[in-house]
């Protein structure tokens, strides 16, 4: 077993006492002590032997001898010793004492922050201040530069004119031309004021005429209030009454317009669809054969049921029919009779009015041809009840030469249910092969829409390369062309020698005149800056700048909370909003209504 390190020099040594194995009496001087000590360490050589009495009396301890120097020693072989393996001894406690005593410590930490945090404070404040200052220079400034923009664009209009004259002057131009160009120009200018004078002049005219019209159409609308006054109560409830339902009536007829004309076109689509599509229009051609055969299957089933009733069954079913057509007959002509007392008093009130207008001019004459549209759609709708009246009758007529005719076909025939049954076998069988063959064009017609899909793909693949290329040649002619031009410019050095001189001079002067510019607005920015400056230390030493500021940012968080309520209120608003919810029980009962007109009619 190998001895662990010793501790420090000078340590306590902890463990037994020393001398435990000679019955609690102390070590003799010559024997081994502690290894704590200096002077009797193990193995360092610089020791000379015990006596043989010592190393007898501390054999028992298991304390060794001293040893040569030149002595081949092995540290694993080295003895425990008396006292056994022991532990490092700190000595003292580790880490720093403490450090903080009072709560004047906590109090200087503090102020420390608080201190930074008003350096922060006033630094952003600064920042704030100068920002604003620089805003409003800015919204100064940016004036500046438009107008200046605006001088500048001036001046480029008359250096462009004066060029044209050193142009024309450099070049021998004699002054004839001059003046006849100057004469086109002056023509061309007086031709485009003349066409914008008469534009002005036309649109005064048409914002008169418009004026003009809105003023007779307030005093026809003034005319028709008097009017309207000036007829009875009574007599103008039901006018409102009417133009109210006109009114209605006009929206029902553009929403049924839109209707129609949205059912139109997928008419027209499908139609266009079917006549491109060979399968689409064998699918509707087996779907229409499909119908129509359950539709004999179905007519077939009821004649079958018919056939299998007991002939006193079929003759109640035969009255109850015969009283129901009896009953709709009834009804219609009830409904013929009220639609005619309706027209005759909307005649009656229609003369009335017309009386009434006699003597009033003819201001509502429209309102009044309302009402005349109205009386020939009525006179049209009692005419398509009579028709269906008579209709009706000449149905009735034939069921009742069908019932005889059943009546008489059950005494003569002697076994119709075997036929029945090979004719619905027969239908039942195309029906399913039918079926088969829609499945399967179905099919294909399913494959063959992938296959499209997929070549619709490759041929957009295809034009979208066609179009880079041809986008990539066209900037190849556009850059060979300036590249040709640039080469037709560089071969004469001399003039573009003297072209860039002459831009060079040119630069210079605008350079000179924008620097001039330039110090004067610094200039003057630095003398209003003073001013503002002036005027702002004037405005924070004032007595009610410090409160002015406090209501600010009073207003401030009012509106805040302001904006927070308008939207707390428009989400309550949202959330009980029922229009969604109101035009869908109108829809319902549009419909519920127009179904019911239907069984009526029926």
């Amino acid at each position: 077993m190998s001895r662990p390190s010793t501790p420090s020099r000078g340590g306590p040594q902890l463990g037994p006492p020393m001398g435990s194995s000679m019955g609690g009496m102390p070590m003799p001087s010559t024997a081994r002590p502690g290894s704590g000590f200096r002077t009797a360490r193990l193995g360092t050589g610089t020791k000379a032997a015990l006596p043989p009495t010592a190393s007898g009396a501390g054999a028992t301890s298991g304390v060794g001898v001293g040893i040569g120097l030149n002595t081949n020693v092995k540290v694993a072989e080295r003895p425990v010793t008396q006292q056994g393996m022991v532990g490092l001894n700190p000595g003292k406690p580790l880490g720093p004492s403490r450090q903080v005593y009072d709560k004047s410590f906590f109090l200087t930490e503090l102020r420390q922050k608080f201190k930074e945090l008003t350096t922060v404070i006033q630094d952003m404040s600064t920042e704030i201040d100068e920002f604003e200052r620089n805003s409003s220079t800015l919204v100064v400034l940016q004036k500046r530069e438009g107008e200046s923009k605006a001088e500048v664009k001036e001046l480029q209009g008359k250096l462009a004119d004066l060029n044209i004259i050193l142009d024309k002057a450099g070049t021998d131009t004699h002054p004839d031309e001059i003046q006849s160009e100057y004469l086109k120009l002056k023509g061309k200018n007086d031709i485009e004021r003349k066409r914008l004078n008469a534009v002005f002049t036309e649109r005064s005219n048409m914002e008169q005429r418009i004026a003009e019209a809105e003023a007779q159409i307030a005093g026809h609308k003034r005319n028709i209030e008097g009017k309207l006054n000036e007829l009875a109560p009574q007599k103008r409830k039901e006018y409102l009454e009417l133009q109210a339902e006109n009114g209605q009536l006009q929206l029902e007829k553009t929403r049924l317009e839109n209707a129609l004309q949205a059912i139109n076109e997928d008419i027209l689509v499908s139609r266009q669809e079917i006549s491109v599509d060979h399968n689409k229009r064998q699918a509707l051609h087996l779907t229409e054969q499909s119908v129509h055969i359950s539709e004999k299957k179905f007519e077939l089933e009821a004649a079958e049921s018919k056939l299998n009733l007991d002939p006193e069954e079929q003759q109640r079913e035969l009255v109850y029919k015969i009283r129901q057509d009896k009953a709709d007959i009834d009804r219609l002509e009830e409904q013929a009779a009220a639609l005619r007392t309706t027209i005759s008093r909307l005649k009656n009130k229609v003369g009335s009015l017309e009386l009434d207008r006699g003597g009033r001019g003819d201001s509502n004459v429209v309102s009044y041809s309302d009402l005349q549209g109205r009386q020939d759609k009525l006179n049209v709708m009692i005419e398509q009840l009579q028709s269906e009246i008579s209709d009706g009758k000449s149905k009735l007529k034939e069921q009742k030469q069908n019932i005889v005719g059943t009546l008489e076909s059950l005494l003569h025939v002697s076994n119709p249910k075997t036929n029945v049954e090979n004719k619905l076998s027969d239908l039942q069988m195309e029906l399913d092969y039918k079926q088969v063959q829609y499945k399967n064009s179905q099919h294909t017609n399913e494959q063959l829409e992938k296959e499209l899909e997929i070549r619709k793909d490759e041929l957009g693949k295809i034009d979208t390369l066609e179009d880079k290329i041809q986008k990539e040649m066209d900037s190849i002619h556009e850059r060979r062309g300036v590249f040709q031009t640039e080469m037709s410019e560089f071969q004469n050095g001399e003039e573009l020698k003297m072209k860039v001189d002459q831009l060079q001079q040119e630069l210079d002067y605008c350079r000179k005149r924008l620097l001039e510019r330039k110090d004067m607005l610094d200039s003057e920015v630095k003398g209003r800056k003073k001013e503002y400056d002036g005027k702002e230390h004037n405005l924070s030493s004032h007595p009610k700048f410090i409160s002015f500021e406090k209501e600010e940012v009073k207003m401030r968080k009012m509106h805040q909370e302001i904006f927070a309520l308008e939207d707390y209120i428009r989400q309550k608003e949202s959330e009980a909003d029922c229009s969604q919810l109101a035009s869908d029980i109108v829809d319902t009962s549009d419909q519920v209504n127009s179904m019911i007109k239907k069984m009526i009619l029926l």
